[in-house]
């Protein structure tokens, strides 16, 4: 039996639309058959709404970064991916969603070609 890995999500976060915030959070909340976790960095947002949903939002499995001042994508993502304690990583744009099926699709691929080496 093989122990599952663990894959982070990483999203960096500035300004979306509150209804698209909220359903990239959801997507990562759906996710099924696989053990993750989901790191979110603020960059800052100008609307507190932002922060307020975050907030709401955080769990065992969500880890919320509060930027003090924007850093722009790069900063924000490698803050991200400095907390991941994922053994993959993948990376999540604030406006997007992912299917119910993404990351244990993505794990198929993984043990389909067990010469992919983890970090």
């Amino acid at each position: 039996m093989t122990v599952p890995v663990r894959v982070s999500v990483v999203t960096s976060v500035f300004d979306p639309r509150l209804g698209e915030l909220v359903a990239c959070l959801g997507s990562v909340d759906a996710q099924a058959d696989v053990e993750w976790e989901h790191i979110v960095v603020d960059d800052a947002s100008t609307n507190p709404a932002i922060r307020d949903v975050l907030r709401a939002r955080r769990s065992a499995r969500r880890t919320v970064i509060e930027r003090p001042v924007n850093g722009g994508i790069v900063a924000a993502t490698n803050d991200a991916i400095a907390r991941a304690s994922g053994e993959f990583v993948a990376l999540l744009d604030h406006d997007d969603v992912l299917t119910p099926n993404a990351l244990s699709t993505m794990m198929r691929a993984v043990d389909d070609h067990p010469d992919i080496v983890t970090r």
